[in-house]
């Protein structure tokens, strides 16, 4: 038998390593602009129910079998040690708790899954720094990250939750990447970010946003940002996430970029929900935005609208928008939520979706809430006691930005100190066919989204 288990292992090696030249090769330059549509329902899906333009993201598939089997933030069966492995990889979990950080965690090498529904209860928790995403094929579910303001660590400036990062001197391309199922709070800089030329094909699914620290550690002074979408990126999408208590960002896109935002859920935003800005002129973006609610709450200011066209947008930027409720709720006009300060700036309407995916299913943005909120974050049948926070207070319009996580209880001592264990399947091949189960067992029951 273990001879048998070997000889799979390393024909899955070959095959892998096949695989991973093949795709390198098919490497080009970045995207135009306007190629902004794709359909992808004849092709082979990352997961069930994977959705955006990196649905078909490979990750990890035919790679090595890597097991965590400690919280320790380096060194040997560390999930930092499984991070650096440059071979195709899926990382499983044989421990959960807490995993607390000095510096961000970085992928380097591409096609790695990080199955964060295989850690026993409660899940996988990184506290005290980020992770940055520099490869391509990359696919991250039931993750919570939650970086913090210790006085150690990575600089604020850059303390993101979560950073895919392409490169400006464009020497590489970062492309199919998925963040799904996962909970993201206390970021400084943003929460979630984007940034530089070469990404592409991003998808953020699932997921909570949440308590973007405001009055921190960052340079520039109150800096609650969830949700930044850098210059250059292409086709990013947005698809069933709810994004609270953050002052700015909710998202933002930046200069020569392309996005789509679907049935998402932002409450009590700050000063601004969605904005278009463009300060380093980069270019015209391309963007649409599609059956999303936002809900003003007590952080709110009154007299804020829901979007903001600034005015460094540069001429040529277009932008769709059907059945979005609004700040003050619903409007006959969809354009009536936008307040658009760049006179160049008058011909971003468009009647026709300048981003999108064939064959998208969504729902009316009055249907949204309660299924999002049963089903968005990491493990939501399970949540930890911050998530669980977060979304009550959403549903009892209550909570407010943040400048601490001492301002909500941070993580306890006995949280850090909880950890649990269990032995996965020795055969690897039997942990991979237990995957999706182990993600399902996480959801809520399917009657919560309206289904039979």
């Amino acid at each position: 038998m273990k001879q048998n288990t070997n000889v799979r292992g390393v024909w899955r090696g070959i095959i892998a390593s096949i695989i991973m030249l093949a795709a390198i090769s098919c490497q080009g330059p970045l995207p135009d602009l306007d190629d902004a549509h794709r359909d992808l329902r004849d092709q082979t899906l990352a997961f069930p129910g994977a959705q955006g333009f990196a649905a078909a993201a490979m990750g990890g598939r035919g790679g090595r079998v890597i097991r965590v089997t400690t919280l320790a933030a380096s060194g040997e069966g560390s999930l930092r040690e499984a991070l650096e492995a440059d071979e195709p990889r899926v990382i499983v979990f044989e421990v959960g708790g807490v995993i607390q950080l000095e510096e961000n965690l970085v992928i380097r090498s591409p096609f790695v899954t990080i199955a964060g529904q295989t850690a026993p209860e409660p899940g996988i928790t990184l506290f005290g720094g980020g992770l940055e995403i520099t490869a391509s094929e990359v696919i991250v579910r039931h993750l919570r990250i939650r970086p913090g303001d210790s006085e150690e660590g990575a600089k604020p400036e850059n303390r993101d939750a979560i950073a895919i990062l392409g490169d400006p001197r464009r020497s590489r391309e970062v492309y199919n990447v998925i963040i799904d199922h996962c909970s993201l709070s206390w970021g400084i800089d943003e929460t979630f970010s984007t940034w530089y030329e070469g990404v592409r094909d991003v998808t953020l699914s699932n997921s909570l946003i949440y308590e973007s620290l405001d009055d921190s550690l960052h340079p520039e002074g109150p800096h609650s940002k969830a949700l930044l979408i850098g210059d250059h990126t292409r086709r990013f999408s947005m698809h069933g996430n709810v994004l609270a208590h953050n002052d700015d960002r909710n998202p933002i896109l930046k200069g020569d970029a392309s996005a789509l935002m679907v049935n998402n859920l932002i409450y009590d935003p700050g000063r601004w929900p969605l904005t278009f800005f463009d300060r380093e002129r980069r270019g015209p973006s391309l963007f649409t935005a599609v059956g999303n609610t936002f809900i003003a709450g007590t952080s709110t200011p009154p007299e804020h609208t829901t979007i903001l066209i600034g005015r460094n947008v540069k001429e040529g930027t277009r932008i769709y928008l059907e059945d979005n409720i609004g700040l003050r709720g619903e409007v006959e006009d969809p354009w009536e939520l936008v307040e658009n300060k760049s006179r160049r700036a008058d011909d971003a309407r468009v009647d026709a979706p300048p981003v999108w995916l064939e064959g998208l299913e969504w729902m009316p943005a009055s249907e949204i809430e309660a299924p999002l909120l049963e089903r968005a974050g990491a493990r939501p049948a399970a949540r930890d006691a911050h998530d669980a926070r977060v979304i009550e207070q959403i549903r009892a319009r209550t909570g407010r930005i943040i400048d601490s996580p001492s301002d909500v209880g941070s993580i306890s001592a006995d949280t850090l100190a909880a950890k649990s264990t269990r032995a996965l399947p020795e055969d690897d091949d039997e942990v991979l066919q237990q995957l999706e189960e182990m993600h399902r067992a996480l959801l809520p029951a399917r009657e919560a989204f309206g289904e039979e």
